[in-house]
């Protein structure tokens, strides 16, 4: 099968001349088609007559093992289509970036967290909600967390909160033998429990009554005010 036209045909008894052999061969050109000079697949006769690679022409079996190096592959031109499932493996992640911005919503469930990989440096200031606290115990029986909590001296005829206290913004006087506590934040109803007791100087302890309980607050009936006397409460629910 020709892969060239001839440039000179010679016919019988033609005279060879150096005019004629030049033709020959500076006149032939490439036979084009898929059955001339080449497959015309991966390689093709351009109009000029020139051989070049076709559009398209270079498949992955034209290319040698290891023949694409990282010089030949473009900015941004690996997209997550030409990546295969689980083709990044952690080796092939540099340190630091991986990014919030990077990780798509719920993109990281329970099953990718190694056991202990969350510390509590990992966990944000008041980032454990009330319902995060539901669920993690023994039972059915659900768990609860401290609404507030609090001591207050008393001094007199007046109250004085602990600094130390928890969620409560005040404690007011009502009289000899019942004082009001405000909460800093309400409470979401009025349906907790206040469990308080009260301790004289001579160490004496009783057990007093919650009363007028509502979101802002409540009231407590205790033994008479005197000096040196403390209460201490917690709420729940």
């Amino acid at each position: 099968m020709a892969i060239l036209s001839k440039g000179q045909t010679f016919a019988n008894a033609d005279s060879i001349t150096s005019t004629k052999l030049n033709n020959l061969v500076d006149n032939a050109t490439f036979v084009t088609g898929s059955s001339g000079t080449t497959d015309n697949s991966s390689l093709e006769v351009n109009g000029s007559g020139r051989l070049q690679v076709k559009d398209l022409g270079v498949t992955s079996s034209k290319l040698a093992t290891d023949a694409v190096t990282t010089g030949k592959i473009l900015d941004d031109a690996v997209t997550q289509a030409k990546l295969a499932d689980d083709s990044v493996g952690t080796a092939q992640i540099i340190d630091n970036s991986i990014t919030n911005a990077l990780v798509a919503d719920s993109a990281i469930d329970t099953a990718k967290l190694a056991d202990g990989a969350v510390e509590t440096i990992k966990i944000n200031d008041a980032a454990v909600t009330a319902t995060k606290l539901n669920g993690a115990q023994t039972g059915t029986a659900p768990i609860f967390g401290v609404r507030s909590a609090g001591t207050f001296l008393f001094q007199s005829s007046s109250r004085t909160l602990n600094a130390n206290s928890l969620n409560t913004a005040s404690v007011t006087r009502i009289d000899s033998t019942s004082t009001s506590v405000t909460f800093t934040t309400a409470l979401p109803n009025a349906n907790y429990s206040v469990v308080a007791t009260y301790n004289d100087d001579s160490g004496y302890t009783s057990v007093i009554r919650a009363f007028n309980k509502t979101t802002a607050g409540f009231s407590l009936d205790h033994q008479s005010e005197g000096t040196g006397r403390t209460m201490g409460f917690i709420i729940v629910g």
